[in-house]
């Protein structure tokens, strides 16, 4: 079989980031769900979710397999660690609060 520069099974990447990034979704913003969380934390997901959506317009040549592939898992871990970094920076801004007299304690 001669080599050809195009990429057959292009939609495998593409395809598998977005259910994983979709079941991640569903599994670690299980916290937004509940009553008194703020609706706008939502949009943190869009730019993970962005960059899984984009690695369905990647050239669709072998030399875009890899800028797919990275795209993907960016975007997935992303996905499952945007909460965790909410988390981390509030506690940032309360710490510097805290130091600046901002927030007795």
């Amino acid at each position: 079989m001669p080599y050809s520069p195009h990429d057959d099974r292009w939609w495998v990447p593409p395809l598998g980031f977005s259910a994983l990034a979709l079941v991640l979704l569903a599994v670690f913003s299980a916290p937004l769900r509940e009553e008194g969380a703020w609706p706008w934390w939502w949009a943190g997901y869009l730019l993970p979710l962005g960059m899984v959506g984009r690695t369905w317009f990647i050239d669709r040549w072998q030399r875009g397999r890899q800028a797919r592939v990275r795209l993907g898992v960016m975007g997935c871990v992303l996905t499952a660690a945007y909460l965790s970094l909410l988390e981390a920076m509030g506690g940032v801004v309360f710490f510097a609060m805290l130091l600046t007299g901002h927030v007795r304690a």
